[in-house]
């Protein structure tokens, strides 16, 4: 019986993990724009990235990322940071990338 419990177990980890494995095989040929929101007891925080290949053989691409930050109480702790990269790649895996940066620490 207990031979039958586990291998149900294993049968179903595999069947999730074949799911997730084919969900993002669907998700890799689209532009994504992930966004996270965390919120906490000090402090809530807002990430966003962006990475899309401007032209057809996918050699020029753009990243941006941007985070902010804001404390509840202490406007002194707030932040803000913004990144655009424009990349080039000569092989996969092998490019030049140059961009953009704006940070600071009190918005």
């Amino acid at each position: 019986m207990n031979f039958i419990s586990n291998f149900k177990k294993n049968l179903m980890i595999i069947r999730m993990v074949l799911l997730l494995g084919l969900f993002q095989i669907t998700q890799i040929s689209y532009a994504q724009i992930p966004v996270a929101v965390m919120v906490g007891e000090k402090q809530m925080q807002h990430e966003f990235f962006f990475f899309k290949d401007i032209d057809k053989k996918g050699r020029f691409n753009v990243f941006t990322m941007g985070q902010f930050a804001v404390d509840y109480d202490q406007e002194a702790f707030n932040s803000s940071l913004m990144s655009t990269q424009i990349t080039y790649n000569f092989v996969p895996g092998l490019g030049v990338a140059g961009g953009l940066s704006f940070s600071n620490q009190q918005f």
